[in-house]
C-alpha cells in the first residue's frame, strides 16, 4: 500500500462515503457505552483516520508530547512529519494524539500541528499524563500527549500498535518517593504492541524491567536478545524472550500486553560508557536543584542532549523511525490474523 493509493482512495472515499464515518464512529460509540465506557464520546478522528479505521488498515498509535515539549520549533513539526511518511511508506496509517478543544483528536492536520509544536510562551500547551485526561478535557485544554496518555486513547479507540522512541520506567535512586513514569501501568491495561526502542538511559532498566514482569507485561526482543537503551544497544540486561518476526508478535497480542524493544543501527549508537559519564552528572544536578516527578525526565533529557550534542537527539530520532517500521509491519500482522 503506497500514500498514494491511500490519498487517492480517501478523497474517493470521502466523496462517495463520507458519512459513513460518523455511522461506524457512531456505532462503535454506542458499543463502548454499553461497556460503560462513556470517554470514548470524547474521541475525535481525521478523515484519514476515520477512513482508516473503517476500512480496517493497519494504525498505529504515536504521541505528541515528545515533539510538542523536547524539541525544538520548528524542527519537532518536521520530525514529525518526517515519522508519519515513515509509518505510511511502511503500509501503516500514523495517529498522532492530542487534546484539542475539550476532544481527544486522533490524527492531527498541519494547523493542529502548529498550534501543539509552536512553543511560544502565550500558547500553554499542557503535557497530558494519564492522570490529567480527565482534568484537561473538562477544561478545554490544548495539550500534548504522553506516551501513557495516548496508549489509554489508543486502546479507547481500539488500536492495537503504538510506536515511540522510548517507555518511561522507574527513576535511578527513585525509591525514597518512589518515581516511576506514568508509561509503565498502561501497557497492563489492554492488549496493545507497544514498540519502542527499550528504556531511556537516565532511567534504571533493571527496575523497569523488573516492574514489567510484576504487572505481567512481557518485554520482547524484536530480534535482539538484550535490552536497549535510547543510545546503545547494550544495556547489559538479557531479556528473557526474544521473537525474530513480526507474525509471532501479533499472535501474542490476542490475549497479552506486550512491551516490543527493538535494537537500532550503528549508525546512530553513542558510546554507553560516555553516555553513562553524562548521565551521572545529569542525576547529580537534578538532586541539586530539587526536581521530583514529571519535571525529572525533561531536565535530564535537556542535560544529555546539551553535553552529547546534536548527537542524542539524532540517536532518538533515528530510533523512533526505526521503531514506526517495525510498529507498521506490526500493525499489517495483526489485522492479517483477526
Amino acid at each position: 500500500m503506497t500514500a498514494i493509493w491511500m490519498a487517492e482512495n480517501l478523497a474517493n472515499w470521502m466523496a462517495t462515503r463520507g458519512a459513513a464515518v460518523f455511522t461506524m464512529v457512531g456505532a462503535w460509540n454506542s458499543h463502548c457505552r454499553e461497556k460503560e465506557n462513556t470517554m470514548i464520546e470524547y474521541l475525535s478522528y481525521s478523515e484519514e483516520i476515520a477512513y482508516a479505521m473503517a476500512q480496517r488498515l493497519p494504525v498505529v498509535a504515536l504521541e505528541t508530547a515528545v515533539f510538542a515539549h523536547s524539541l525544538p520549533y520548528p524542527r519537532n513539526v518536521e520530525m514529525a512529519e518526517q515519522l508519519a511518511a515513515d509509518i505510511r511508506k511502511h503500509g501503516a496509517v500514523p495517529a498522532f494524539i492530542g487534546f484539542l478543544q475539550g476532544r481527544i483528536k486522533l490524527g492531527l492536520h498541519a494547523d493542529e500541528w502548529e498550534l501543539l509544536a509552536d512553543q511560544h510562551p502565550k500558547r500553554q500547551v499542557a503535557k497530558v499524563g494519564r492522570g490529567d485526561v480527565a482534568a484537561v478535557l473538562a477544561a478545554g485544554k490544548t495539550g500534548a500527549a504522553t506516551f501513557a496518555a495516548a496508549l489509554y486513547a489508543a486502546q479507547l479507540a481500539g488500536i492495537k500498535v503504538a510506536a515511540t522512541g522510548g517507555i518511561g520506567g522507574v527513576h535511578r535512586e527513585g525509591e525514597p518517593i518512589w518515581t516511576v513514569s506514568a508509561d509503565m501501568p498502561e501497557p497492563g491495561r489492554a492488549p496493545i504492541a507497544v514498540i519502542c526502542g527499550g528504556c531511556p538511559s537516565v532511567l534504571d532498566i533493571r527496575k523497569m524491567l523488573t516492574y514489567c514482569r510484576t504487572d505481567g507485561i512481557s518485554v520482547v526482543g524484536y530480534q535482539i536478545e538484550e535490552c536497549p537503551t535510547y543510545y546503545s544497544p547494550n544495556s547489559g540486561y538479557r531479556l528473557e524472550r526474544r521473537l525474530d518476526d513480526v507474525e509471532a508478535i501479533a499472535r501474542m497480542l490476542q490475549d497479552n500486553s506486550t512491551v516490543i524493544v527493538h535494537g537500532m543501527g550503528p549508525e546512530i549508537r553513542v558510546e554507553q560508557l560516555q553516555m553513562e559519564d553524562i548521565i551521572a552528572s545529569a542525576i547529580a544536578e537534578a538532586k541539586r536543584r530539587g526536581f521530583y516527578g514529571q519535571g525529572v525526565t525533561p531536565f535530564l533529557f535537556a542535560r544529555v542532549e546539551e553535553f552529547a550534542k546534536e548527537r542524542s537527539v539524532d540517536a532518538h530520532l533515528a530510533m523512533m523511525a526505526n521503531n514506526a517500521g517495525v510498529a507498521a509491519a506490526v500493525a499489517r500482522a495483526s489485522l492479517s490474523q483477526t
